[in-house]
């Protein structure tokens, strides 16, 4: 099947001969432990050659309350950036529910926010709400169906994969 025209158009960049110089790398790891059948522990780490951060949330299920925030910076490009760890504490007594994007981007986003850990914020801490209905399973509390029946129905219509309008 033949590429479409943008794609057919594109040169190679560097032009050919010349060997491509890598000007970024970002690596992201996120980790969602659960501590027992009620709390889990996500972590969340953003590395690239002027920023390594390392953040933690704690999460209350069944209820999906933030109970606990730390945020390690190892690495930054200006000590300003150390400035974002007190807002950081606003998140702690919020619940992971609709609204939770834009209750976060009120105090984490502009210019007394940093992009970086908001964006790291949105992408970990949602985790806790895909992986809240297996905690039982990992502790031997629920059979593996029943926990992927529950977060089935948690998902439902949050993406393709659980999207109500497909058929299998």
């Amino acid at each position: 099947m033949p590429l479409p025209d943008a794609l057919n158009a594109m040169k190679p960049l560097p032009p050919s001969g010349k060997t491509p110089l890598e000007v970024f790398h970002r690596r992201l790891d996120f980790r969602v432990l659960g501590l027992d059948q009620d709390r889990m522990r996500v972590t969340a780490e953003l590395e690239d050659l002027m920023h390594h951060f390392i953040l933690t949330v704690d999460v209350r299920a069944p209820e999906m309350l933030i109970t606990a925030v730390n945020l390690e910076i190892p690495r930054y490009p200006n000590r300003r950036c150390l400035l974002i760890r007190p807002a950081l504490d606003r998140l702690i007594g919020l619940k992971i529910e609709r609204g939770f994007t834009e209750q976060v981007k009120a105090f984490l986003h502009g210019p007394r926010g940093c992009t970086n850990v908001f964006n790291l914020v949105i992408a970990a801490v949602p985790l806790a709400v895909n992986t809240r209905d297996t905690l039982p399973y990992f502790f031997g509390e629920q059979d593996f169906r029943e926990s992927r029946d529950k977060m089935k129905a948690v998902m439902k219509d949050q993406c393709i994969a659980w999207s109500g309008e497909i058929q299998d």
